[in-house]
């Protein structure tokens, strides 16, 4: 965190309004989630920004046999697990689960909206912060401590309200980058569709293809096989071949992952899972080997010009792939994974890999195995596939134009891709001058936020009961009362956290210059304590720091 303006103060986060955490009624009583009322939110709900609904409702008596809590509008939601740091504020009255914190900010001492441009600020810091393996989390103490800079009151509106509309236009634009990407998408889906169909090279084919006298090449078709149905108004020109992919191709499935049957004496090789075969590209980022009998190492090794059908799983992986063209030597595949070899060395594999990846869809879910959100087919389905096929003429001139048109598309995802990192880079930029104090003017007769922090607490401890009944009954007996030998105390206190009162019976002061030696510990450049009011408890408390 950079040096502090004058008139700031770093603090922590429990010292700017109540904190909690939500609850979670039982899982397994319907009856506290059937036709619930009150929107309950989890992490998922969370969206860096205003939170209007809710995927889960909680009934009144879910709510009233849980630990959860009813949040005004206006309250900050922190997440603590998994995805920590991730923002909502609430926009409507709602509970929320125990994975997310939640802050009643003390408007008084901080804006709402300066807080949560402030807590994206410091995301990263915070990150270093979680704990665990498998998914990190922070607790709610380790939240409640975490320092962020705070401005003078009136400043904390005016960057508030600047953030808030330099970040509305950017977001702007990353709206119109989220349509463009889109529309992108849609496009080459559009490519693919048009090439399978035909159209792609309609005028190639008038220029290279003489027109039968008695049969009109042009005229749209559709499947005649008994499964038709599967590829509802899909057309091609009558000149094209059909057949069943079984009939063009060899079909076959790869190697078993099972350690009991492998033996150490087998050969060890490199091989593709279904991770690696994405739809239309290999990821070959992580490759994993695997041991394959010597007997059958020839059969199972890849070889370019293969093309790979995913078996299944979730229903996005159902039948999507790609074209092996020999990246890695010596490389095979997992019995997951179809491999398909087309018998016509003049046949262009990309081809029939497109025409997979979207004409076939629909007859992959429609005759594969479902249940639910997961699908898979079997070589039979593969092998009875119907497929389109154009001369090999034909199918070079397709490869070559729809790699021309899906390179020019790239090419725009990479521009826009190149602009998100900018308006990335654009937001932390802005953040970064915020809290150094350089994006608004700084008034040097606004209250600094120490002074305000202090007279709050002034303000608190003269109004607490507790505090004046020890101050009659208390005397001072401390011979040496400096700041250094009250730290010597808060060093010696049982718990990090306290309050003026619990001090107070540690060093039987006179009360006013104890409150004065505090106030000097919380104005230090690094201080040795910080504060929050609990309004739960209705009273202030420390946190020791840096002694």
């Amino acid at each position: 965190m950079s040096e502090l303006q004058s008139g700031w103060a770093k603090v922590s986060l429990a010292e700017l309004g109540s904190w909690g955490s939500g609850g979670t009624p039982e899982r397994s009583n319907t009856q506290f989630y059937s036709n619930g009322t009150i929107p309950w939110l989890v992490i998922g709900d969370l969206n860096d920004g205003v939170v209007t609904e809710a995927k889960t409702y909680i009934t009144e008596e879910g709510f009233r046999n849980s630990s959860a809590k009813l949040l005004p509008p206006g309250t900050l939601l922190v997440a603590m697990y998994g995805s920590i740091g991730k923002l909502g504020i609430t926009g409507i009255e709602c509970a929320t689960n125990q994975a997310i914190a939640f802050c009643i900010p003390n408007q008084e001492i901080v804006n709402l909206r300066y807080l949560f441009h402030a807590l994206g600020y410091s995301k990263e810091s915070l990150l270093s912060k979680g704990k665990g393996v498998a998914q990190q989390n922070i607790s709610q103490a380790t939240l409640k401590a975490h320092q962020i800079p705070l401005a003078p009151r009136k400043e904390q509106d005016q960057i508030a309200e600047r953030l808030d509309a330099l970040i509305e236009e950017v977001n702007a634009c990353r709206e119109l980058l989220d349509r463009a990407l889109s529309s992108l998408t849609r496009l080459r889906q559009s490519v693919l569709y048009s090439a399978t169909a035909g159209e792609l090279t309609k005028e190639w084919r008038n220029e290279h293809i003489a027109l039968s006298s008695n049969h009109d090449n042009e005229t749209p078709t559709g499947f005649k096989f008994s499964d038709a149905e599967h590829f509802a108004d899909f057309r091609f020109p009558a000149c094209w071949e059909v057949a069943r992919l079984g009939d063009v191709a060899a079909i076959g499935s790869g190697v078993t992952k099972d350690s009991k049957k492998q033996d150490r004496t087998d050969e060890e090789l490199p091989y593709l899972r279904v991770a690696n075969v994405q739809r239309g590209f290999l990821d070959l980022r992580q490759i994993k080997t695997i041991r394959v009998p010597h007997r059958k190492v020839k059969e199972l090794l890849l070889q370019p010009g293969d093309i790979l059908f995913n078996e299944g799983g979730d229903i996005d992986k159902l039948g999507r792939g790609w074209v092996w063209n020999g990246e890695i030597e010596n490389c095979t595949f997992q019995n997951h994974v179809f491999r398909v070899r087309l018998k016509d060395k003049t046949f262009e594999p990309k081809f029939f890999s497109w025409y997979g990846n979207s004409r076939a869809s629909n007859y992959f879910l429609s005759v594969g195995k479902q249940t639910t959100n997961l699908a898979s087919i079997n070589k039979a389905v593969l092998s009875a596939l119907p497929v389109v096929i154009p001369s090999p003429e034909e199918q070079q001139e397709i490869v070559h134009r729809v790699e021309s048109l899906l390179a020019d598309i790239a090419r725009m995802e990479e521009l826009c891709q190149n602009v998100y990192a900018k308006i990335k880079q654009l937001i932390a930029d802005l953040l970064d001058k915020a809290f150094r104090g350089e994006l608004v003017r700084q008034n040097p007769d606004n209250e600094s936020a120490s002074i305000l922090l202090a007279r709050i607490l002034s303000e608190r401890i003269d109004q607490s009961p507790n505090a004046r009944t020890a101050l009659t009954k208390k005397k001072a007996t401390m011979k040496k009362f400096t700041a250094k030998s009250v730290k010597e105390v808060i060093f010696q206190l049982p718990n990090d956290m306290f309050s003026f009162e619990q001090l107070h019976q540690e060093i039987p002061s006179h009360y006013d210059s104890l409150k004065d030696i505090i106030f000097e510990l919380l104005s230090e450049p690094n201080p040795s304590i910080t504060q929050f009011f609990d309004d739960s408890e209705k009273a202030m408390f420390f946190v020791r720091g840096n002694l």
